[in-house]
């Protein structure tokens, strides 16, 4: 036999002999016996809480021949409406601007065409107390913004509606693995691992604007999902 061909032959050998070995480790670090076997199921678990957060874009628009005058035209309603959402208990860091743009165009007064410049200042604002949202929108208008955006709802969830969502979770996996058990002739034995898997997804209710003689949001529930992956020993009954 050539020697090329009976290292091959040796190598062969020498890796199916190794097989049972790695397979017995395996099996062995699980702690799994001959009459046990590992089921893997995902549980989820749901609860429902109150719109924690709205945000909301109003956006100013301005217009003058020079630049500088429609820039500070439109600083000065935003300043306005910052400090109207203040007496409100809106804090600076609720505040962001989402976009700014300066452009050239032009307007008529009358039957004159003038030139100049238009700047868009969009100021997201989030409204911590959902409850006060329809004022505090109201207030907006009275202040200058001539569109607004939204809302928007937030979708983090409290600790403890996390909690309960996580406890459905555990319980949803464990009634799964003792159905797959029964089906199977056997018990469940103990649990192996658990795993959050994908923290918290939220479905929220379509928030509600209506204007009217005063601004009314309607935000609705937030529903919080949880996922955990479990592992069961099941044995024979």
């Amino acid at each position: 036999m050539p020697v090329q061909r009976k290292y091959q032959l040796f190598a062969i050998l020498a890796l199916v002999a190794a097989v049972p070995v790695i397979l017995a480790a395996t099996a062995n670090e699980d702690g799994l016996s001959e009459n046990s076997t590992r089921l893997t199921v995902t549980g989820q678990g749901f609860d429902s809480q109150p719109v924690t957060m709205i945000q909301i874009v109003a956006g100013v628009e301005e217009f003058a021949p020079r630049a500088s005058d429609a820039l500070r035209r439109n600083a000065g309603k935003l300043d306005e409406m910052r400090r109207s959402l203040k007496r409100l208990g809106v804090k600076d860091e609720d505040f962001f601007t989402s976009n700014m743009t300066l452009s050239p165009g032009s307007e008529y007064e009358g039957s004159e065409k003038i030139k100049g410049f238009t700047v868009r200042h969009n100021l997201m604002i989030s409204f911590r107390d959902a409850k006060n949202a329809g004022a505090m929108i109201d207030r907006l208008v009275d202040a200058g913004a001539t569109n607004i955006q939204g809302p928007m709802t937030s979708w983090e969830a409290t600790p403890e509606s996390a909690a309960r969502a996580r406890a459905a979770a555990i319980k949803d996996a464990m009634e799964r693995a003792d159905i797959y058990a029964r089906t199977l002739n056997m018990r469940v034995k103990r649990v192996v691992s658990v795993t959050d898997s994908s923290g918290y997804r939220s479905h929220r209710a379509p928030a509600m604007m209506r204007f009217d003689a005063g601004t009314r949001i309607d935000p609705g529930q937030e529903n919080v999902t949880v996922s955990v992956g479990v592992v069961f020993e099941l044995s024979k009954s």
